[in-house]
């Protein structure tokens, strides 16, 4: 019986070769930097890419992300800065969904977007700027689809624009109206 070692045989000449060659051409590498003025402050719970992919809308209940940006930001996937001139709302966004055009639906607990009244469902325009789309959720809003013209809303609510929708609800994406 042949003891245990630990160490093996290199058993093909090609094998090393490889190890020899690896050994003797091998780089340096360093330890990673931390960036400390670039933290989340909290959670982040939704990271959406656009449709063509060159921002990511980031939500969550986070205080800084670069810049101190709270609750939402619109993440460049070339640089990874945040971008600055978008509607931010006043509370957790728990969930996004990006549109068509370039703009974002977001859904959480906030109360305002920008400073304007959005009860847990709104719509951020691709320049950042609020859009008209009210619909009012009496309770967190945890998802969101669209589909078409219209948008699916889940949550932990009762009622959506003052009419009874326990947890889910459908509405016409550019104007709210109830489907």
């Amino acid at each position: 019986m042949v003891p245990f070692s630990p160490v093996r045989r290199l058993e093909s000449p090609l094998m090393a070769m490889a190890l020899a060659f690896t050994m003797a051409f091998s780089t340096t590498s360093h330890a990673q930097t931390l960036n400390t003025d670039w933290w989340y402050g909290a959670q982040v719970h939704s990271m959406v890419p656009s449709l063509d992919g060159s921002v990511i809308y980031m939500g969550g209940d986070f205080r800084y992300v670069g810049p101190p940006i709270h609750y939402a930001a619109l993440l460049d996937t070339e640089t990874g800065q945040a971008q600055t001139g978008t509607s931010l709302p006043n509370n957790t966004v728990y969930c996004s969904f990006p549109d068509d055009n370039g703009g974002w639906y977001i859904g959480g607990i906030f109360t305002h977007v920008g400073g304007q009244p959005r009860e847990g469902v709104a719509h951020i325009n691709s320049d950042g700027s609020l859009s008209d789309l009210q619909v009012a959720a009496d309770g967190p809003v945890y998802s969101l689809l669209l589909d078409g013209s219209t948008l699916y809303i889940g949550g932990s609510f009762d009622t959506i624009a003052g009419q009874p929708r326990a947890g889910l609800a459908a509405v016409e994406a550019s104007t709210g109206a109830l489907l």
